[in-house]
């Protein structure tokens, strides 16, 4: 029996809002589970004394907060654990699967300064996770890099579409806009697609958009969004894979598995 525990505070209602990261994401655990013969439960809350019943042979611990608690609890019950994501406090735990958003963050960047942005909002999410952390990292060092004034701010995941917008309104209103945003969920980045257009400005053409998860808002929204494809299916599967390993006493790996996401260029970020 293999335990499932989502993180992020906003996983399931976000999921039933449309984002799709965690229904593919638990979906996808779901069926290479079965696969392998085996049973899956979803620990929503392992901190309650209740789960100390929740019978698990391993557990699979997505996108964990830095210094997680649970992913601690865990390890103290002496439960095998594979992270879907890193612990970004301890980013060299063995035992877990991770996304190069580094990476990932920076080539979308490069493509958008190539198509004459100067001027790069990042909205992240205000999670403590790898993504959040990992996104904004690699945003800061790229502004240094290129001598950029750095543009950072932050919104709860939960806010969705409209704290997007509520946020993003005086800033494209006001005299000095960006001329490109990138957003961490695929909800933000139609919010502020909605604003944009309610303001009169063309995307691209005005304004650049592009999200860090790719979804329908995304995929739909007119016209679409760049986003990137946190390759959920693969991630999953490598992950009980991983799991699989450490349950049958295999030793742990010399680093944590590092996947690569896929970019999906759309033409909100196309103006040449």
């Amino acid at each position: 029996m293999v335990g499932l525990i989502l993180r992020p505070r906003d996983a399931v209602h976000g999921s039933l809002a449309g984002t799709e990261t965690f229904n593919r994401l638990a979906g996808a655990v779901a069926t290479a589970v079965l696969e392998h013969r085996m049973g899956l439960v979803h620990v929503p809350d392992l901190l309650d004394p209740a789960t100390e019943r929740v019978p698990m042979d391993g557990c699979l611990v997505a996108h964990p907060y830095g210094d997680d608690d649970v992913l601690r609890e865990l390890l103290r019950r002496g439960v095998p654990v594979v992270t879907i994501e890193e612990d970004p406090d301890y980013p060299d735990l063995p035992w877990s699967v991770t996304l190069d958003h580094i990476s990932a963050v920076t080539e979308l960047l490069d493509r958008l300064r190539d198509q004459g942005a100067r001027r790069v909002l990042l909205l992240t999410g205000t999670e403590d996770n790898a993504w959040n952390r990992r996104s904004r990292q690699a945003y800061l060092a790229w502004a240094e890099r290129h001598r950029m004034r750095p543009w950072h701010l932050e919104l709860y995941e939960g806010e969705g579409v409209d704290g997007a917008a509520r946020l993003i309104e005086p800033i494209l209103a006001g005299p000095e806009p960006p001329d490109a945003v990138i957003a961490a969920a695929s909800r933000f980045a139609a919010g502020i697609g909605r604003t944009a257009q309610k303001l009169g400005l063309s995307i691209p053409a005005d304004l650049m958009i592009a999200a860090l998860t790719d979804s329908e808002y995304t995929r739909s929204h007119q016209p679409p969004i760049t986003a990137v494809d946190l390759i959920l299916e693969r991630l999953a599967i490598t992950s009980v894979d991983l799991l699989l390993r450490r349950l049958a006493g295999e030793p742990p790996p010399a680093h944590p598995i590092q996947l690569r996401p896929d970019l999906r260029w759309r033409q909100s970020t196309m103006r040449r």
